[in-house]
């Protein structure tokens, strides 16, 4: 079987590369980081980091299912749990 080539090393490098073409938001008030558990809470911890915002990871997706490439229908189901806030400064 042929593994997937990633343009990113790993969630955190992408994290970094997204928080690079954000740079122009960092300072602004009010600024927050919103991510989704699972992958997208590493990739928004980076993000949060480099423009000096808050971070706030939500247990409760705001989608069902998330779009995947060549997969229709989405990607694998997002996680369904219990709805938690969770904010890291």
């Amino acid at each position: 079987m042929n593994e997937a080539r990633l343009p990113h090393r790993d969630r955190r490098e992408a994290g970094r590369v997204v928080a690079q073409a954000l740079q122009h938001y960092r300072g602004r008030s009010g600024l927050l980081v919103l991510a989704l558990p699972r992958g997208g809470a590493a990739v928004g911890l980076e993000v949060a980091r480099a423009l000096e915002a808050p971070l706030d990871v939500r247990g409760e997706p705001v989608v069902s299912r998330l779009p995947a490439g060549d997969r229709p229908g989405g990607a694998r189901p997002a996680g369904r749990s219990a709805p938690r806030a969770g904010a890291i400064h």
